[in-house]
């Protein structure tokens, strides 16, 4: 029963690490990083254990963001502020007739991370409890951000809008940011605006210039 059970788990693994890394990274982090999350970002406390006031917490007001979970002290710390929200506008008409918005949601440090160069690590590896370990420059300082799909037939337009603690912050996500011919970057102070997709032409050109039109597409709420 022993044996089965080591060649069932370890078929689990092949298939994990057989897995597009953003599913990987969704399934494992929260194992893996959820632990160092409740012993406050310090692993030294393992042997502790958890303090039942902590968990308590946890399951009562869990964290908001990912940030919060990669950055324990920003949990714990009531003293830092929550993360605003980023809105973005129905960009459906501006970009012209049949567009229209498919879907939206949000990517939060950990995705981006993944964007901006990051690796998974081992699920095997001490260093997967490390929270460090799943973020990268590019990443931190993340104050928000909010991505919306846009459709027209085959043609897909993708807007992510990103919030950064500081201008500095968003300099280090520009520098990670990989260019291709169908992506356009816009800056805006602690804003960066990421426009990417399949359409070519003038309804690209509209797209980009309704994004460029708002200026404070990213502002918190």
């Amino acid at each position: 029963d022993l044996t089965e059970m080591q060649r069932a788990e370890a078929g689990r693994l092949e298939r994990l690490a057989a897995a597009p890394p953003f599913l990987q990274r969704s399934l494992m982090a929260p194992y893996m990083v959820g632990m160092a999350f409740l012993l406050r970002g310090d692993v030294r406390r393992l042997a502790a254990g958890v303090r039942p006031a902590d968990l308590d917490r946890a399951f009562e007001q869990p964290p908001r963001t990912t940030e919060q979970v990669l950055h324990p002290e920003t949990y714990w710390d009531q003293t830092t502020p929550p993360n605003p929200a980023v809105i973005l506008p129905d960009l459906s008409a501006p970009l012209g007739e049949g567009w229209r918005l498919s879907g939206q949601g949000r990517f939060g440090e950990l995705t981006l991370a993944l964007l901006t160069g990051a690796t998974n690590p081992s699920p095997v590896a001490p260093e997967a409890m490390q929270p460090a370990r799943w973020t990268n420059a590019a990443a931190t300082g993340w104050a928000g951000d909010a991505d919306q799909l846009y459709e027209e037939g085959e043609q897909a337009v993708t807007v992510l809008a990103t919030l950064w603690d500081s201008e500095r912050d968003a300099d280090e996500l520009l520098q990670a940011l990989h260019a291709t011919p169908t992506q356009r970057v816009l800056r805006y102070g602690r804003a960066v605006v990421i426009v990417a997709g399949e359409a070519t032409g003038k309804t690209e050109a509209r797209g980009v210039a309704a994004v460029g039109a708002l200026g404070a597409a990213a502002r918190p709420r």
